[in-house]
């Protein structure tokens, strides 16, 4: 996990005390579930913004998904990543992760908390 993701899980569980991040993706074998929300803003930001490695990167570009929103659309789980030819487990980890920081980051105060805790419930914390 990449330190910005790191300060964004700290962020979390200020925000929401019980959102420990780190041991709820643990505790899934590494694939948290979240909610994905695309906006007409995200639908059109170039995947450049998600800072996958190289990688990641040419991974996705080499199936023709070149933004947040072909992504998002692209895939229904994690698992449909793994399809995509050298996309192994830590890219796989990797673009998820980034995707789910990314979109936080998106929304404001209150929005963030309800997201926070939408994931909570889809991991079967709350």
């Amino acid at each position: 996990m990449n330190e910005r993701c790191k300060s964004i899980f700290k962020e979390m569980e200020k925000l929401v005390p019980t959102a420990d991040f780190m041991e709820i993706k643990k505790s899934q074998k590494g694939r948290l579930k979240f909610p994905v929300y695309i906006s007409e803003k995200l639908k059109n930001t170039d995947l450049d913004v998600l800072e996958l490695s190289m990688r990641s990167s040419n991974c996705l570009h080499r199936v023709g998904l070149n933004t947040v929103g072909e992504l998002v659309e692209a895939i229904n789980s994690s698992e449909d990543l793994k399809k995509i030819r050298n996309c192994g487990s830590k890219s796989v980890d990797e673009i998820m992760e980034k995707l789910f920081c990314y979109q936080y980051c998106q929304l404001d105060g209150v929005r963030k908390i309800k997201y926070i805790n939408s994931v909570l419930e889809l991991n079967s914390v709350i």
